[in-house]
Parts: C-alpha cells; sequence; structure tokens
C-alpha cells in the first residue's frame, strides 16, 4: 500500500487478532507507562495508551498477535490559483 508522503499518521488503531494479544498490551502498559495498575485500569485503557505511545514515540509492540493500523490526517488543498 502506496501512502503519499503529504499525509501525516494522526493517530494509530490496534487490532487484537488473538487472546494473547491482550496479555502482550498488559506487559507494555506495565512497564511503559510509569503509573501503577489498580481495579480501575481497564484493558481499554492499556490499548489507548500503547495506541498513544506508537503516535508519541513510534514505539510499537512487535507480535503477531496485534496489527497496527494507522489513521491518516485529512488534507484539503486548494487547487484554484489565485488570479
Amino acid at each position: 500500500m502506496s501512502i503519499p508522503k503529504t499525509q501525516a499518521i494522526e493517530s494509530y488503531k490496534i487490532e487484537v487478532k488473538e487472546q494473547a494479544g491482550w496479555a502482550e498490551i498488559f506487559k507494555f502498559y506495565s512497564t511503559h507507562s510509569g503509573k501503577d495498575i489498580t481495579e480501575k485500569t481497564t484493558m481499554g485503557t492499556m490499548k489507548l495508551f500503547a495506541e498513544a505511545e506508537a503516535k508519541r514515540n513510534g514505539t510499537v509492540i512487535e507480535s503477531s498477535y496485534l496489527h497496527y493500523e494507522p489513521t491518516y490526517k485529512a488534507v484539503t488543498r486548494n487547487t484554484k490559483k489565485a488570479a
């Protein structure tokens, strides 16, 4: 898939392919977030953290159980020339 270089990645969406992917997200959150895991910490919160880290630092979880899908920022271009 070829993406024009003018488009900037807006965010990432993680698709969890198998149950073991959630374990990978848990491990990533516990080692990279610097926060304590409480009973209020949900897997959704951990997944959002991993998606944000991919955007901020380019840090992704290398796993066959997860797939990162980039979301591109829509860019409108003015094709009219000034008269």
